[in-house]
């Protein structure tokens, strides 16, 4: 299994990254995971995409050059998400990716942290496996610290 992390920054068209990250932020089962469940409406997250950018390191995650999911790294604050479609799931391809993702940033000596689910019993696995240091954060979360 041999997939690559390719930086969003490839897609030169506004428009099209702008709909391709919107895609995956606010997919129905990622959020269903996530802390943050609200949905912003397109056009308000439109006028705070380009601040977004600003501050983030973004990756395709690649098989073959198809690309099979999104990872988004907050440089403010450290914490990422992880973003694989429904179809490769479940193979092994968020950890690869993952690991890839820490080796980037241990070169940049950036931290790495995430609020996982508890109802997420692959992503809780691959973290507890991966992480330096976790702890409860609340009754449905576990954050944990990668980097």
């Amino acid at each position: 299994m041999k997939i690559n992390l390719k930086s969003f920054d490839l897609i030169k068209d506004k428009n099209q990254k702008f709909s391709v990250f919107y895609k995956y932020r606010f997919n129905k089962e990622y959020l269903e995971h996530n802390i943050k469940k609200k949905v912003t409406k397109r056009s308000r997250f439109k006028e705070i995409f380009d601040k977004i950018l600003v501050h983030s390191l973004i990756y395709f995650i690649c098989k073959n050059n198809l690309k099979i999911g999104l990872i988004y790294y907050n440089k403010k604050n450290g914490y990422y998400f992880i973003i694989i479609d429904r179809k490769y799931r479940n193979k092994g391809y968020g950890k690869s990716a993952l690991k890839k993702l820490i080796n980037i940033l241990k070169r940049k000596k950036l931290k790495l942290r995430t609020l996982v689910s508890l109802k997420n019993k692959n992503s809780f696995k691959i973290h507890e496996n991966l992480c330096i240091y976790k702890k409860r954060y609340n009754k449905n979360f576990f954050y944990f610290k990668l980097l």
